[in-house]
């Protein structure tokens, strides 16, 4: 993660999403966050172009969070993707 600047991947090839946060509440937890859910995408398989842009939007709703107050749910995230992809 780059914070503001978005994400960087690398799988033998570089991938990279921009930063798409306008407002940070907290950073706390937002990189755990964002690694929790792209080593899964990993896991199963997900081309590393997808899973740089769900990292950045991870990235997004995480630092949208103050502390560890929440969870990213699941609905949530899926809002968020189907937001930026319109």
């Amino acid at each position: 993660t780059r914070g503001a600047h978005g994400c960087l991947a690398y799988d033998g090839a570089f991938s990279e999403a921009p930063g798409l946060v306008s407002h940070t509440v907290d950073r706390m937890g937002a990189g755990d966050a964002v690694f929790a859910i792209t080593a899964c995408c990993a896991a199963v398989g997900m081309p590393l172009d997808l899973l740089t842009f769900i990292a950045a939007v991870v990235g997004t709703l995480a630092v949208g969070i103050v502390g560890n107050a929440r969870y990213i749910e699941r609905e949530a995230l899926h809002q968020a993707i189907r937001t930026w992809l319109r």
